[in-house]
C-alpha cells in the first residue's frame, strides 16, 4: 500500500488540457506525414512543376536563338570584311590608273610639242587616256558591285562578277569576266545606261579568284585577256563578230 502511495506521487498527472494538446500535436504529425503521399498535394504543386518545365524549355529556346543570332553576326561581319578587302582592292586600282593617266597626259603633251608627231601615237593616247578615265570613274563606285547591280538587271542574278572593264576603242561598252561566261555590256543609245547585254564566250571556266581583265584590238584581232595569281585565259575573236572563236589557258607564272 505504501508502495502504491509512492509510485503514485512519483509518476506526474497529466491534465486534461495537456493530454488534448498531445493528441492534437499527434494528429497534426499524422497529417503532415501523410498529406505529401495524398494526390491532393500533387495536384497543389503540380502548376509550380509545369511553370519550371516551361521556364525550362523557354531557356533552350532563347539559347538556339542566341546561337543563330551569332551565327548571323558572325556572316554579316565576314560580308562586311569582304566588302572592306574590296574596297581597298579598289582603291589601290584606283591610284594605279591614276599614275597611268598622269603618264599619258606627260607623253601626250611631249608628243604634242613634236614636228615629228604621229596621229596613230595620238588616237592611241587619247583612246588610253579616255578609258583610264572611264575607269577611274568606274572605280570610285565599286566596279564589281556596279557589275554584280548590272548583271542582276538584266536577268543574271546568278553569277558573280570576278574582273571588270571598259573597252578602250569603243564608248559606252563595259566587259564583265565571270566563270559561266564573258559578259559584252552595250549602252545602244547613248543615255548612260546599259541596255543590252551579249555572251562574248561560254564557260564554265574554273576561275575561283577575283582578278584582272583587259581588251586589246588589233590586227584584226579583239583580244580578251583575264588573269589572277592563279590562271591566265586569253579569249580570241578571229572574225570580228565579237564572239570567241579560240581559247586559251594556262598557269599564271609566279
Amino acid at each position: 500500500m505504501e508502495e502504491k502511495i509512492l509510485i503514485e506521487k512519483t509518476t506526474p498527472v497529466q491534465s486534461k488540457d495537456e493530454l488534448e494538446q498531445e493528441k492534437l500535436r499527434a494528429e497534426i504529425r499524422h497529417l503532415n506525414t501523410s498529406f505529401y503521399r495524398t494526390p491532393k498535394f500533387w495536384l497543389s504543386v503540380l502548376p509550380f512543376l509545369l511553370a519550371l518545365i516551361g521556364l525550362v524549355f523557354q531557356w533552350q529556346a532563347w539559347a538556339k536563338d542566341r546561337e543563330q543570332w551569332e551565327r548571323q553576326e558572325e556572316s554579316r561581319n565576314l560580308t562586311l570584311r569582304e566588302a572592306e578587302v574590296a574596297s581597298k582592292q579598289a582603291r589601290i586600282e584606283l591610284v594605279v590608273a591614276r599614275e597611268e593617266l598622269t603618264h599619258a597626259n606627260e607623253q601626250l603633251e611631249s608628243l604634242e610639242g613634236d614636228a615629228a608627231y604621229q596621229r596613230s601615237v595620238v588616237s592611241e593616247l587619247e583612246i588610253t587616256k579616255h578609258s583610264l578615265e572611264s575607269t577611274i570613274k568606274m572605280l570610285k563606285f565599286d566596279l564589281l558591285a556596279a557589275c554584280t547591280i548590272l548583271l542582276q538587271r538584266m536577268g543574271r542574278s546568278d553569277v558573280d562578277p570576278l574582273a571588270a572593264t571598259v573597252d578602250p576603242t569603243r564608248k559606252g561598252i563595259l566587259w564583265i569576266a565571270t566563270d559561266d561566261a564573258i559578259y559584252k555590256s552595250e549602252d545602244s543609245d547613248g543615255d548612260g545606261q546599259s541596255d543590252r547585254l551579249t555572251t562574248f564566250a561560254d564557260g564554265p571556266f574554273g576561275i575561283t579568284e577575283r582578278g584582272m581583265l583587259h581588251i586589246n584590238n588589233g590586227d584584226g584581232l579583239k583580244v580578251v585577256k583575264f588573269w589572277n595569281p592563279s590562271i591566265e585565259i586569253d579569249w580570241i575573236d578571229n572574225n570580228g563578230d565579237d564572239r570567241a572563236d579560240d581559247t586559251r589557258k594556262w598557269p599564271t607564272i609566279r
